[in-house]
């Protein structure tokens, strides 16, 4: 536990208050660009979600009439819409990585050139 001004105040306070006890803001030893890059690496994780929900259901629509002892037929029309689900599954997560890495490149950027 460290003491660090307040970004309102710039009173000293506890790196882990919640509130400052002086002026009563919240978050006191984060500044709101900390709080601002935590929400876009939040986004993220969002993103991720999104796009693993298509590509696992295309795994699942794909594989389910494989268990259910479905013919040919059948798992090739399961192919035709698995196939879109699981490429866009794939594509959105490759982009949103890409971003996310872009992002954490800028952040390392800035921090390292700020004293």
């Amino acid at each position: 536990m460290a003491l660090v001004a307040c970004k309102e105040c710039n009173k000293e306070i506890s790196d882990t208050a919640l509130t400052c006890p002086h002026c009563g803001i919240s978050t006191p030893g984060i500044s709101n660009h900390d709080i601002e890059i935590e929400i876009k690496r939040n986004s993220f994780l969002a993103k991720r979600w999104v796009a693993g929900l298509p590509f696992w259901l295309g795994v699942l629509w794909l594989v389910l009439p494989m268990f259910n002892g479905a013919g040919r037929e059948e798992i090739s029309a399961a192919w035709q819409l698995s196939k879109w689900l699981i490429g866009f599954g794939t594509v959105h997560y490759v982009l949103s990585e890409i971003e996310r890495n872009l992002f954490e490149r800028k952040v390392s950027n800035t921090t390292r050139k700020t004293p």
